[in-house]
């Protein structure tokens, strides 16, 4: 299936990419932290997405229990308009969904409950539809700030002090996220989706009880993980998901995963989320989704000889090795997620290389920034569309082929 990345975004305004892009900006980013191209892409709405064929979106959250921490930016006042933003979602208490304050919050949906809501009512609307995974990904303090460094908030600082403009004083930090607040999280999700349209672990655990008799909750994660095969699925029957909706949890750090294993010291009764692993980071609890070919950070093609924004000369190799990943973790029975395209770089080049050699992995979810159309911010041609045209497609065979939205052989 079709997974698009930060599904929500829509890319910042002209003044912001025009501050960017400036000589003084240039001089305070660290390239190997951040390539201001990286923010030039836009989703259509949620609802668009999904009635196109995607069937993955990944959301990120901010903590803001209040209400109106994330209502002004530091970016516009240093653009030169006022930092006061006008979108009364963002004044209104509860978590919201963007990428970052400050310099890249333009959203199709900024109330996590407005963007579920909409989710919600397409699956209404549609309710045969394949098993939704959402992927929620939750922000951390730093994610600003690390990309700057400290002698360029002192300098961001003083400038915003000495700007007549209203608007904020310093940059806007995400709030960490406690045990109270992931629980929050869970309940704003509750909020809008009853347990009957949620596929959480215990809800798969009974499915698997009711077919069998002998899947419990605590094993349900060594169930599922073994190798596909054409004979048999570890998972439900199809038709048992179709309609439902399963959220799966991107840890912002170690620290967060920590928290959420204080929460919820194993897969218990009434755990929401399905955990996400990622190579060299462990999911505080057994985990059947598994992220892979996330990134070629600018730290790493800088290392591999690509200028900023560039295609390293070996990135042969690094396709190889997210292949082989992919594929491994696709034969332990992990549900993998392979990420084709990153900060609008493969989609600059027309790079296919990356994208066609993951399709043609075992990864069951394949995640791009450019589902179904190229990019309307730069001329380009690169799109991602599943083989067969329908929102999924069979990997080892399967019974599939006479459902109308599983293109088979």
């Amino acid at each position: 299936m079709l997974s698009t990345h930060n599904s929500y975004h829509l890319a910042p305004s002209p003044a912001i990419n025009q501050l960017l892009a400036s000589p003084l900006a240039q001089s305070m980013l660290q390239p190997e932290l951040f390539l201001p191209q990286s923010l030039q892409y836009s989703h259509r709405t949620l609802t668009q997405q999904l009635d196109e064929g995607v069937r993955s979106l990944e959301l990120d959250v901010h903590a803001d229990p209040e209400g109106g921490r994330y209502a002004q930016s530091a970016g516009q006042r240093l653009a030169g308009q006022s930092g006061l933003l006008d979108v009364p979602a963002l004044r209104q208490p509860g978590f919201k969904v963007f990428h970052l304050p400050d310099f890249d919050f333009n959203s199709t949906c900024f109330l996590l409950t407005d963007c579920l809501a909409e989710v919600r009512r397409w699956s209404e609307h549609n309710p045969e539809h394949l098993p939704l995974v959402i992927f929620i990904e939750t922000k951390q303090p730093d994610d600003v700030t690390a990309a700057l460094g400290p002698d360029a908030v002192a300098t961001i600082d003083a400038m915003l002090a000495a700007s007549p403009l209203p608007g904020p004083d310093s940059l806007t930090s995400s709030l960490e996220l406690n045990a109270s607040g992931l629980a929050a999280l869970e309940d704003e999700i509750r909020s809008v989706f009853d347990a009957a349209s949620l596929l959480t672990p215990d809800a798969v655990a009974a499915l698997l009880a009711s077919t069998d008799g002998t899947a419990g909750l605590a094993d349900v994660a060594e169930r599922l993980l073994v190798p596909p095969s054409n004979a048999s699925c570890p998972w439900p029957d199809l038709d048992t998901m179709r309609g439902k909706v399963l959220f799966a949890l991107l840890f912002g750090s170690e620290e967060q995963a920590a928290v959420y294993e204080e929460l919820h010291p194993a897969v218990s009764p009434g755990t929401l989320f399905w955990p996400v692993s990622t190579l060299g980071f462990e999911a505080p609890w057994p985990a059947v989704f598994y992220g892979s070919a996330l990134s070629l950070g600018p730290n790493e093609a800088e290392a591999a000889g690509a200028p900023p924004g560039g295609l390293p000369a070996n990135i042969s190799a690094y396709i190889e090795e997210w292949l082989e990943e992919s594929n491994q973790r696709a034969s332990e029975g992990y549900i993998v997620r392979a990420r084709v395209d990153q900060d609008t770089i493969e989609a600059r080049h027309n790079f296919t290389a990356r994208r066609d050699a993951l399709l043609a992995t075992g990864a069951q979810l394949i995640q791009t920034d450019y589902a179904y159309h190229p990019s309307t911010l730069f001329p380009s041609t690169y799109q991602v569309t599943l083989p067969g045209g329908r929102p999924a497609r069979c990997i080892n065979g399967g019974s599939g082929s006479q459902a109308p939205d599983i293109a088979c052989g």
